[in-house]
């Protein structure tokens, strides 16, 4: 008798007599054959990796049915036969085939097809782009669009249009997928950074806290341009799609590549196209190659330089140049409505109001439900008639057009602020934030407007993961340091270290003010002269606002020294510019004239015209929000140092709503010393005391004032 084993000794010498084994063997050496074949061949003629995958499927799929046919069946030299039975009188002679054999091949035939459809179907469906984009992805984001980053494009070749080609076909890129409802698109201020970097995909990825990374090359030779782009994994750095587009040089062929991606990259991260997502990836913003050439030359212009009085003109002729050689573009029209609206509420350029009325009307014809339409419309609506409300609703048409565009949720963050609304405010700059993640400006601004809502924690956090090397972050993060440590010499310090480091005009001036005021706190009165006179020097001659800060600082000084001459000086200065040349003083809002002149009454020893013109106007619900947030501490300096009874009250609104002002530093500030031994500041230090918003030292120092 045989041991347990000769089952499977049987089976085993029947696949060897079928030949099965020998069939798996070709079966296993075909795919991999094919497989590396494939991996040369599929990317040379400018297929996916995906197709590779696809290939490596299909072949596992087929085995199962390459088992069943080497079971049946033998190819020999006449062909296919069927494999006799065990126990034929003559083993090597194979059984011709019935017709119910060629049924069966037929079957296996079409098993092989659907085994291999499946297989392809369910590598479509399942891998990279679900399993990374939504399993991967933190929970917290899984119900928000997917956020891509496009990396600027690489100019390859040497043709000189091919690098102004790349610039522009990024910028419209990004344009057209910041438009798209389901996608959520890094700003390009953020990517810049990127051009030929050396980093990895999750690097960048990581940095710019994408879930995917699309990058691509443009190569112009004559009159062909070729785009290829690549949708990369930002956490597992694999290939979720890519292609190659050759066409003929035209802007109409430019757009539809840029929409093609769009698509593309839609499918790949699996968001959702709405029709009016799909009706904008239709059109075509100009066909008209001179006039998008000048488009984007002015447009790159524009970004490298800072716009002044001086160079405004050039950049709106040349936004006029494309509008003239394609009435229709509305790209252009947009720009220059935003800037001659801007001039407009500045108080310049009241005679272009005509023509910003006509461009809006044309571009409401050209691309009645657009988001330059409703953006148009808002900058002309805030800007010039200062209609907040109505302007807010404008500009949010616009982001539902325009999702991802960094510009608008700007310009939605300014209304916000001049309606009052600073929690929103707030939260404008944390999305901005997010777009635009690599600018630590609006990291910046984002923690200044968490600590002016005296969030301050948050602030911190926000500010600690930003770049450090910002002058408005160094000095944020001193000034909350302060809030710790209540050390206003290290504060102090801070400072003039920031000040060593800083270079050009507007971090000099701003670390000088704060310097200034630091020394005011430790009543060092000589080194605050110092500093306003190094301010003095760094100061542009011909800049009204920096002469104005000038003569405050010499003013404030005179009177903390008690020099009543000093101070009449300051103001009789003072009050000769306002009189002399009141034009200079037009960009000034009404707001910042009425301290102004609270400031020469101050000057003149008027306490009375102080009181009269600041005591009510911090209480006022229809005063310009945008000064009560950042500028109302003025005020009530102010009325503290002309002894008001609204001076306390004034400072109350500072520490407990919305400010610049913080508890753990303006008290200690020698404006209030006049009002420190009322019973009224007493009880409010003590509030701020109990509520844990003032550290001992700086409590300590209040003590000793």
């Amino acid at each position: 008798m045989k041991g347990p084993d000769a089952p499977a000794e049987g089976l085993f010498s029947e696949l060897r007599r079928r030949r099965v084994l020998r069939t798996l063997a070709l079966y296993i050496l075909g795919a991999w054959g094919l497989m590396q074949v494939a991996d040369v061949l599929l990317p040379a003629i400018g297929l996916p990796d995906e197709a590779l995958r696809y290939v490596l499927l299909a072949a596992i799929a087929g085995f199962p049915v390459a088992l069943i046919f080497g079971w049946f069946f033998d190819i020999t030299a006449g062909g296919i036969r069927r494999t006799p039975p065990r126990g034929a009188v003559d083993a090597t002679e194979f059984v011709p085939l019935r017709a119910v054999d060629y049924a069966l091949l037929l079957s296996l035939a079409g098993l092989l097809g659907f085994v291999i459809y499946g297989a392809i179907d369910v590598a479509e469906d399942l891998p990279l782009a679900e399993r990374s984009l939504t399993l991967a992805r933190p929970a917290a984001d899984r119900d928000a669009p997917p956020m891509v980053g496009v990396l600027p494009f690489a100019h390859m070749g040497s043709s000189e249009d091919g690098e102004f080609f790349a610039a522009g076909i990024h910028d419209d890129l990004l344009t057209r997928l910041a438009r798209l409802g389901g996608l959520r698109v890094i700003s390009r201020t953020s990517v810049l950074q990127y051009a030929g970097t050396s980093k990895t995909i999750p690097e960048i990825g990581s940095e710019l806290r994408a879930d995917a990374i699309l990058e691509g090359g443009v190569r112009v030779a004559g009159n062909r341009i070729r785009i290829n782009a690549q949708l990369i994994d930002a956490r597992s750095d694999e290939h979720l799609w890519a292609e190659t587009f050759d066409r003929e040089l035209s802007a109409d062929n430019i757009f539809e590549v840029q929409a093609d991606i769009a698509r593309a990259i839609s499918a790949a991260l699996r968001a959702t196209l709405t029709p009016e997502d799909a009706a904008e990836l239709d059109l075509i913003p100009t066909s008209n190659m001179a006039a998008y050439r000048e488009y984007h030359e002015i447009m790159q212009w524009r970004r490298e330089v800072h716009l002044v009085a001086d160079n405004i003109q050039y950049f709106i002729d040349g936004l006029q140049r494309a509008i003239d050689l394609d009435p229709n573009f509305t790209s252009p029209m947009v720009e220059i409505v935003a800037q001659l609206s801007l001039a407009i509420f500045g108080g310049r350029g009241e005679e272009e109001l005509p023509r910003v009325e006509a461009l809006i009307d044309r571009i409401g014809r050209i691309a009645p439900d657009s988001a330059d339409y409703y953006a148009a419309q808002s900058f002309y609506v805030y800007y010039v008639l200062k209609d907040f409300d109505r302007a807010l609703a404008l500009v949010q048409r616009a982001q539902r057009r325009a999702p991802s565009d960094p510009h608008l949720v700007k310009i939605q963050s300014w209304i916000q602020r001049r309606q009052g609304d600073f929690e929103a405010y707030t939260e404008s700059a944390r999305i901005a934030s997010k777009l635009d993640p690599n600018d630590s400006q609006l990291r910046a601004v984002y923690g200044y407007r968490l600590a002016s809502l005296h969030r301050h924690d948050e602030a911190e956090e926000v500010l600690r993961s930003s770049d450090e090397s910002s002058a408005l972050v160094r000095y944020q993060l001193a000034l909350l340091a302060l809030r710790r440590h209540g050390d206003i010499d290290r504060y102090d310090q801070d400072l003039e270290t920031l000040m060593a480091e800083a270079s050009g005009y507007r971090d000099l001036s701003f670390i000088l003010w704060l310097l200034w005021e630091a020394k005011l706190v430790k009543r060092d009165f000589a080194a605050a002269s110092r500093h306003a006179a190094q301010l003095a020097e760094v100061s542009p001659d011909d800049m009204v606002f920096a002469i104005v800060d000038l003569l405050e600082m010499r003013l404030m000084l005179a009177l903390f020294r008690a020099d009543a001459a000093g101070a009449a000086e300051a103001a009789a200065e003072l009050k000769g510019l306002l009189t002399a040349d009141p034009a200079a003083l037009d960009s000034y809002p009404s707001e910042v004239i009425t301290f102004l002149e609270a400031m020469i009454a101050l000057g003149e020893g008027k306490q009375e015209a102080v009181e009269e013109k600041l005591a009510a106007r911090w209480r006022d619900p229809d005063s310009d929000r945008a000064w009560w947030l950042g500028q109302r501490q003025h005020d009530c300096q102010f009325l503290a140092m002309a002894q008001s009874k609204e001076a306390v009250p004034c400072l109350r609104s500072l520490l407990t709503e919305p400010s610049r002002a913080h508890a753990f530093y303006e008290p200690l500030l020698p404006f209030y010393d006049k009002v420190r031994e009322t019973p009224e500041f007493r009880q409010l230090i003590s509030e701020q005391l109990a509520g844990g918003r003032i550290p001992a030292p700086i409590a300590q120092q209040l003590r000793e004032l």
